[in-house]
């Protein structure tokens, strides 16, 4: 336990990583991978030991890995998954319909964070329904923002 705290994680979620049945492996696999240890931890101890506890299972029961929560925790930390659309993903991997990005990408749940790209998406919206900007009286893109 006082190894994870040393790593900044809070006593309940060393207590859990520590107690817990094949947990630690799956965290430790998770930092080697290159997780944010304290990131690592609040999935690991959150959703997937919900997970494991609904299907009354283990981490080894499950397709998921160490490298598929620290894909996870990069997919958020960079603005591809919000928090939200990261807890379903994560639902798919446990599901066994691959890995995080391989999930997101299937469930259509990738953020589009480039703004060139929103732009562009938003005036393509606006020039596919002439109508409806004209009865909004949105004359150009920058009213949007």
């Amino acid at each position: 336990r006082a190894r994870y705290r040393d790593l900044g994680l809070d006593a309940q979620a060393a207590r859990l990583l520590a107690e817990g049945e094949g947990v630690a492996e799956l965290f430790e696999a998770a930092v080697a991978a290159g997780a944010d240890p304290r990131t690592a931890a609040i999935w690991i101890t959150g959703e997937v030991v919900a997970h494991l506890r609904r299907a009354g299972t283990r981490p080894s029961g499950t397709p998921l890995t160490g490298a598929h929560i620290a894909e996870l925790g990069t997919m958020v930390a960079d603005g591809d998954l919000s928090a939200t659309a990261a807890k379903q993903v994560l639902s798919g991997v446990l599901a066994g319909e691959g890995g995080p990005a391989e999930v997101a990408e299937a469930r259509d749940l990738i953020q589009i964070g480039d703004e060139a790209a929103l732009t562009e998406a938003v005036e393509a919206a606006l020039a596919s329904h002439p109508d409806e900007v004209e009865r909004l009286d949105i004359r150009s893109i920058d009213y949007m923002w």
